[in-house]
């Protein structure tokens, strides 16, 4: 026994002894070991989303506790431009109505004031400059990004309308006149800042009340704000009394969707990465190693060099077996992402007060149909300042009060177009107004008026367009020879068949059963 444990003895000493700072250089030298795919994850690995870049949840709670509108303001500008899906209700409410309207005479109706039709044609024509169903869907994107509107409606050289924007950071409102409308208050320090051109500087001062311009050019004023009323063109619009946009509160879900969105995309990437094991060999009889700690790099800088395109495959290299592992199970990332989503994207519609289906059909067309009529009624409703204030502001340019004209919105979309000319159309044949068919349909005073006398008068169509002749626009015949009627039907007639029952309702007008009563039948 004494002389096996000397020769062991003798053994392990002439074997040479391993040093650990040895391996510590070898890792670190395997670590720096450079790769093209690494550089590029380096260069471009990381995301660029601008909302992540921009605020957190925090941020954003802390900006609308604070009720600053200048901040809340800047953080929807924010979103709008960077968040499409900030931006898409936006515009979704901005352009939800058409905007139709009538133009409505007020007179005695017992002393007819003399060329009242002429002065009609020259209210239409006033109004139909103000192109309103063009103006007043970028005025709703405004209020809608930023919660007010400030403006003027003026005149131009040629007398007609115009709609003139002004910044908010020189505009203000505190008081409600007698219509219900707001009072614009201006800051005259504004025409300092518009242009350095004295020329041009006047220009624009002449397009605003006198009052406006005597107040700017008083010398020494203490004060630098001036009240424009509505009757005087002056515009503000809001739709909260917070003068802040509407939907601010959705900015804090639609950062976490942002977020989410970025996770899943980091999901994603490690889903497709993959993790090379590269072990080395080791004598199993005593342990050492079978290659040199310089042959080892060798190898590993070699399996390196061969996968440096690919970068997704990251290579370690150690002494045993070589395995292939996934970073992430690609599956069930894959199962688990969209429903993440989908939660985070709902809670967004559920802050904005819209339904997701309007955006993403998924569902029945009654919950559809229900939750766009529900908009239009709350945008129709918004709207109505805007007619209060063209309202006023036409009525200081009626002459007198025997005569004068106002505008009336319909409650109209044009996503319901059909359904809108089919109400008119019905209410006409009860004697109710026919311009707002003509209205519904897209046509002003002025095209129907234009239109109706080409096509009588110049045309002469009712001589040329003959409807086609049916049992509902044509006599019975009367049999020649009995003077009974003849009910004798064409051959034809056998082949027709009648499958009774009601007509079939439009799409939007289908209960959710009777969609998934159709779609099981196909």
């Amino acid at each position: 026994m004494a002389e096996q444990e000397l020769v062991k003895a003798q053994l392990n000493a002439a074997k040479p002894t391993r040093d650990i700072t040895e391996f510590a250089d070898f890792a670190k030298r395997v670590a720096k070991v450079p790769r093209q795919a690494d550089s590029f994850r380096n260069s471009y690995g990381r995301s660029y989303h601008a909302i992540s870049g921009g605020f957190s949840k925090e941020d954003i709670r802390e900006i609308i506790e604070s009720g600053n509108p200048d901040s809340i303001r800047e953080l929807s500008k924010y979103y709008a431009r960077f968040s499409g899906t900030y931006a898409r209700p936006m515009q979704y409410y901005a352009t939800l109505l058409s905007y139709n309207y009538m133009v409505v005479p007020h007179y005695d109706i017992d002393s007819r004031p003399k060329k009242l039709k002429q002065a009609y044609r020259k209210a239409a024509k006033y109004i139909k400059d103000m192109h309103l169903e063009a103006i007043l869907p970028k005025i709703n994107s405004i209020i809608l990004t930023e919660g007010i509107y400030y403006g003027l409606l003026l005149e131009d050289g040629e007398g007609k309308p115009v709609f003139y924007k002004l910044p908010t950071r020189y505009c203000r409102s505190r008081f409600i006149d007698n219509n219900g409308l707001p009072i614009l208050e201006l800051d005259v320090s504004y025409f300092d800042n518009v242009t350095n051109d004295n020329i041009e500087r006047k220009q624009i001062l002449d397009l605003f009340p006198k009052y406006v311009k005597a107040a700017y050019v008083r010398k020494n004023r203490k004060n630098n704000w001036v009240e424009i009323s509505a009757f005087d063109g002056g515009l503000c619009f809001f739709f909260n009394d917070d003068q802040v946009p509407p939907f601010a509160s959705a900015l804090a879900a639609a950062q976490e969707l942002e977020e989410a969105r970025d996770r899943e995309a980091q999901h994603d990437s490690n889903a497709l990465r993959k993790l090379l094991v590269h072990k080395l060999p080791i004598n199993k009889n005593d342990g050492e190693l079978l290659f040199t700690l310089p042959e080892a790099q060798e190898l590993h800088n070699s399996i390196c060099a061969m996968l440096a395109e690919d970068d997704s495959i990251d290579v370690i290299t150690t002494y045993a077996d070589v395995t292939l592992e996934n970073v992430q199970d690609s599956e069930a990332s894959a199962n688990s992402s969209t429903t993440r989503l989908e939660k985070y994207l709902n809670s967004v519609y559920d802050d904005l007060g819209t339904s997701s289906v309007i955006f993403n059909a998924d569902s029945g067309s009654t919950a559809l149909t229900y939750s766009i009529k529900k908009d239009i009624s709350l945008m129709f409703a918004w709207s109505h300042q805007y007619e209060l204030a063209i309202n006023a502001f036409l009525r200081r340019k009626a002459k007198n009060d025997n005569l004068y004209f106002s505008i009336k919105f319909l409650p109209t979309s044009s996503i319901f177009r059909k359904e809108d000319v089919d109400t008119y159309l019905k209410t006409a044949q009860y004697g109710y107004p026919r311009s707002a068919v003509a209205a519904v349909m897209g046509l002003d005073m002025i095209d129907l008026h234009q239109i109706t006398d080409f096509e009588n008068n110049v045309l002469h169509l009712e001589n040329s367009m003959i409807p086609l002749s049916s049992s509902y626009n044509s006599p019975e015949k009367e049999n020649s020879n009995s003077g009974e009627k003849n009910t004798s039907k064409d051959s034809s007639d056998k082949n027709i068949t009648n499958e009774g029952g009601r007509p079939q309702k439009e799409v939007e007008e289908r209960s959710d059963k009777t969609d998934r009563n159709l779609e099981g039948q196909t």
